[in-house]
């Protein structure tokens, strides 16, 4: 499971059926700029603020792995499966 976090830089807001995006992660967001590009590598590391002096800068994206058993049964849970 995936989550942009608190600031959802990078990522997509869902009002009623319009999707509209968010603003990509700037300077100072190295860590969630990668986790913003279009391949399979993926960032986590714990919570950092605005300002804040720290590898890969500010980050409060965050990343959890579940088996696929876990998904479908969150997607069942969800109403996105039967």
């Amino acid at each position: 499971m995936f989550s942009r976090g608190e600031n959802g830089l990078g990522g997509v807001s869902i009002e009623g059926v319009n999707r509209e995006a968010i603003p990509a992660p700037g300077n100072g967001h190295d860590d969630e700029i990668e986790n913003a590009d279009a391949n399979s590598i993926f960032m986590s590391r714990f919570k950092t603020e605005e300002g804040v002096a720290a590898a890969g800068g500010a980050f409060d994206d965050i990343l959890m792995w579940i088996n696929s058993y876990e998904l479908k049964a969150k997607m069942v849970e969800a109403g996105v499966l039967p």
